[in-house]
This record gives structure tokens, C-alpha cells and sequence, in this order.
């Protein structure tokens, strides 16, 4: 259409709502996203509009059968239906599984799409992964389904807590009237793991994506931080942490996740035990992901759950793998004085999720 150009009659009016829309569709193809701001911008319902020649796909179905994240985040970010179907059923995580988009995916996941939904034919974004021999995107989404089973069944089980207690409530009592009236006043009790009388963990949408970083042997801190970074990701915090049974796959994640921080200007969270950066014979030890953070630059928060700031891993003449103090001496680069660390020193895992929390929603 000329510039300046201004419908008037219906007909004008339809064919210019069908440009705005088309115009959308063809640039989130192209992954262009000044040209797809323009349109979105021009009309806010052209997020939802589905093309006519191919299958009913949006522009964020499409984004995210060509990889284009920064599209895809812009499109859900003005309200784009993450759960939208086309005429197949097929939906903009499915598309992103089948295609391998492990970013995408996991950015739709993070942002509600549904793990567990089907297509006409009955397969999930999962099948489709798994069909095309995807690897890392199983991984991730056979986690991702675990994940919403799991919530699924505990927010099940409050509910049928609740309902016992209603019940409870509407019966006799063995003292006369009803067991109501003990606690008609009283909240009913939240679904979830929030400590009695403790602060609530903020919403973290807002955040920053931030991984952690850690030393684990399978004992207490590592037990406190799994439920850390559980918290965090029921609030909504885009969390990452490798898990300790992954496999042939601890190696690729890890890569994964520090892509994602690196160029999503994302933080790394240290738990600052005592022997964090030790050399040691594994590739993928805390002192390769101290060894990134310094030759990255990446922002970081050092968590102190020891005594000992800094860490002092250990090392020397007598050390199998770091006879030269590397290890100390990368440890002093990164947490320098200057660098204000988190004393998480007997706190609980609410408590440092809840001060992470708020750490992270501030920088």
C-alpha cells in the first residue's frame, strides 16, 4: 500500500486488516523483527492472526519452526498465544521440538505452554523429539513433563485436602455443633512450599535467566539447593541447574546453559562451599565453570555457605591435578573484594531463595 495510504470503504479496510496480518506472518518467517513489531504495533491482533495458505500456523508458530528466539520473545511478550493450534493441532512448542530449537522450547515452556499437549494425530511435542531423533530436546522435555506431572499431582492432593476438610467442617462434632465453627475463620492452607509465617518469594518473570554453579557430592548443600532452585522455578524464576542424573547429557547442558546466560546477559549464582573451583578430574567441574565465568565476564552472585569466603580449594605440590595453586588463584580473580557475596550461612532454602529472589528482580 502507498505511504500515507488511508482505508475507507469496508472492502479497502478488509484488504488492509489482511495486509497487517499477512505482512506479520510472512516477516516472523523471515525472522524480522523490526518489520513484525511494525506490523503488531499497527494492529495488536495480528499475534493471533493464522495464515490462510499453509496450515493455520501464527507468527509464533512460525518463529519457532525457524528458530527466531528474540521473535518468539517479542510476539509472547504482546500477548501471542502460546498454545494456539493450527489445523493440524500442531502448536508453536511442538514446532520448535520437531525442528530442535532447545532455546525456543525452552523459553515456551518457561513462559506456559503445555508440555503435554497433543496434536490430531495424538502426539506430543515430545513424540516429536523423540520421532526425529533429537536428543537434547528429549532430555529437556521428558524433564519439562515430569515437572507438570508432578505439580499436576501435588496440586491434586492439596485439592483433595481441602475438600476432607470441608467436609470435616459440615459434619457434627462429638461436643455438639458442627467442627466448622472450631475454624470457620480460619485461611485455608496455601499449595505451596512456603514456610509458615516466612516472607513470600516474589513473581520472577522480570528476571534475569541465572544458573547455578556448585561443587555437589550428594549431601546437605546440595539437597538445600535443589529445593532452592526449585522455589525459584515455582516462582516463576528462569532457573537453570544441571541434575545430577544426566547422563551422557551433564556435558551438553551445561554448554547449553552457559550459551543462555552468556548472550542473554544471564547470572551466574557460585555456591561458595569450601572446595568450590578444585581441579579435579571431571571436564565439567566447578573450576571449568569458574574458568568460563572469568573468561566470559559473566554477572555473578557468590553465595557464602561456609565460613570460609573465599573459597580455598584445595591444591599444591601434593594435589593430583593442580600442583601450581591455579585453582586459588582463579578463585581470588573472580571473587574479588569488590564483589559483594550473599551470606546464606545457616539460612534455610526459603530463605536464600527468597534473598536471591530478590537479589536477582533488582539487577
Amino acid at each position: 500500500m502507498p505511504s500515507g495510504y488511508v482505508p475507507t470503504t469496508a472492502e479497502e479496510k478488509a484488504d488492509a486488516e489482511a495486509a497487517i496480518s499477512w505482512g506479520d506472518i510472512i516477516f516472523a518467517r523471515n525472522g524480522d523483527l523490526p518489520a513484525v513489531r511494525h506490523f503488531v504495533r499497527s494492529d495488536a491482533e495480528a499475534v493471533h492472526q493464522k495464515d490462510g495458505d499453509y496450515y493455520g500456523m501464527t507468527a509464533l508458530m512460525w518463529a519457532a519452526a525457524c528458530g527466531h528466539l528474540s521473535l518468539a520473545q517479542f510476539l509472547v511478550k504482546e500477548k501471542a498465544d502460546v498454545n494456539a493450534k493450527d489445523i493440524d493441532g500442531m502448536t508453536a512448542l511442538m514446532y520448535a521440538a520437531g525442528d530442535d530449537h532447545l532455546s525456543i522450547a525452552q523459553f515456551l515452556v518457561k513462559e506456559k505452554a503445555d508440555v503435554n499437549a497433543k496434536e490430531n494425530d495424538g502426539q506430543t511435542a515430545l513424540d516429536r523429539a523423540r520421532k526425529n531423533g533429537k536428543t537434547d530436546m528429549v532430555a529437556f522435555l521428558e524433564r519439562a513433563a515430569k515437572d507438570t506431572t508432578h505439580l499436576e499431582a501435588e496440586l491434586a492432593a492439596t485439592k483433595a485436602k481441602l475438600e476432607r476438610m470441608q467436609l470435616t467442617a459440615a459434619s457434627p462434632s462429638t461436643s455438639g455443633g458442627y467442627a466448622g465453627q472450631a475454624f470457620a475463620t480460619a485461611p485455608a492452607p496455601k499449595a505451596s512450599s512456603q514456610a509458615a509465617g516466612s516472607e513470600a518469594i516474589p513473581d520472577g518473570a522480570a528476571a534475569p535467566v541465572s544458573m547455578f554453579s556448585a561443587r555437589f557430592n550428594g549431601g546437605e548443600f546440595e539437597l538445600k539447593f535443589r529445593e532452592v532452585h526449585r522455589l525459584l522455578k515455582e516462582h516463576n524464576f528462569d532457573n537453570l541447574m544441571v541434575n545430577a542424573d544426566a547422563g551422557d547429557n551433564f556435558g551438553t547442558l551445561t554448554l547449553e546453559y552457559f550459551g543462555r546466560v552468556h548472550f542473554e546477559n544471564g547470572v551466574m549464582l557460585c555456591v561458595c562451599t569450601e572446595d568450590y573451583g578444585e581441579i579435579t578430574k571431571s571436564k565439567y567441574s566447578s573450576n571449568y565453570e569458574l574458568q568460563y565465568i572469568y573468561d566470559q565476564n559473566l554477572r555473578k552472585i557468590p553465595i557464602r555457605v561456609v565460613p570460609i569466603y573465599p573459597p580455598r580449594p584445595d591444591c599444591g605440590p601434593r594435589h593430583m591435578y593442580d600442583k601450581s595453586y591455579s585453582a586459588r588463584v582463579l578463585v581470588n580473580s573472580v571473587f574479588k573484594d569488590s564483589v559483594v557475596f550473599l551470606d546464606c550461612q545457616d539460612k534455610t532454602a526459603h530463605e536464600i531463595a527468597l534473598m536471591l529472589a530478590k537479589k536477582l528482580l533488582a539487577m
